[in-house]
């Protein structure tokens, strides 16, 4: 035993392959600390197995707890530090041991474990898409009435900004004939210079507010042919392409 060493008892995760199953396991391991331990504990798994990761280590309670690793079949075999690192001796003992250890049923037992996944995998996969090809023809369905909606929506927008003119006409209109009566109730009378500039203004306001209230029913009118455009269109297009959607949920189906 090396000066300061102590042997730690390593908790680990492994698998022989990817697609394997994942099993613990314990082993025996001769270090200076816990940290070394799990380390050089690592170093020899990753030799002999496809995934390792090393959980935890603890020092060893004794030879009842060593006999007790899983993966030692005959005897204790210790992994021994010697300047950081592990002795050839015991990384080859050990592989020898562990190699014994996988059976030609566990390999089989594996093996089909591997496949199911895989068909598990598959069967997940193909009802995903079968689900979201449904989702897709649903929204074919659907896209002549949405796409109406959408350029109502945006049509009715449109009307309403369109009354920004002839308000802005009518706000100029309301505040020209606020200044008149403040006009009025200084004690000035309508039919002085400045009376009559404002009136002047108020009619000018007047007919510019009604010069443009055109605009918003234009505008209205413009909408509506937009949308009975983009409902027959999106209508037109919905055979061809839910024939497309049907015949591939039906190949997703039968596959």
């Amino acid at each position: 035993m090396g000066l300061f060493s102590k042997k730690y008892i390593v908790e680990f995760e492994y698998s022989n392959s990817f697609f394997g199953s994942n099993k613990k396991g314990t082993m025996v391991v001769e270090a200076s600390s816990q940290t070394s331990a799990m380390s050089q504990a690592k170093s020899v798994l990753k030799a002999n197995f496809t995934y390792v990761k090393v959980l935890s280590a603890h020092e060893s309670g004794g030879k009842s707890e060593e006999r007790n690793v899983t993966w030692i079949p005959s005897s204790t075999v210790t992994v021994r530090e010697t300047h950081s690192s592990i002795t050839t001796s015991s990384s080859n003992s050990y592989a020898h041991s562990t190699n014994h250890v996988i059976t030609d049923k566990e390999r089989a037992y594996r093996e089909a474990e591997r496949r199911a996944k895989e068909l598990e995998y598959k069967k997940l996969e193909k009802e995903r898409k079968i689900e979201s090809k449904k989702k897709e023809i649903k929204k074919i369905q659907s896209a002549p009435t949405r796409n109406g909606i959408i350029a109502s929506i945006l049509s009715l927008v449109a009307f309403l900004l369109g009354w920004i003119p002839h308000w802005v006409a009518l706000a100029k209109v309301k505040a020209t004939q606020n200044q008149l009566q403040m006009w009025v109730d200084l004690g000035h009378s309508k039919t002085d210079s400045y009376g009559q500039e404002l009136l002047a203004d108020i009619d000018k306001y007047s007919k510019e507010a009604n010069s443009v209230i055109w605009i918003p029913f234009a505008i209205l009118v413009i909408g509506v042919v937009i949308i009975i455009i983009v409902i027959v269109v999106s209508k037109k297009k919905v055979p061809s392409k839910l024939n497309i959607a049907r015949q591939e949920l039906e190949n997703l189906e039968n596959n």
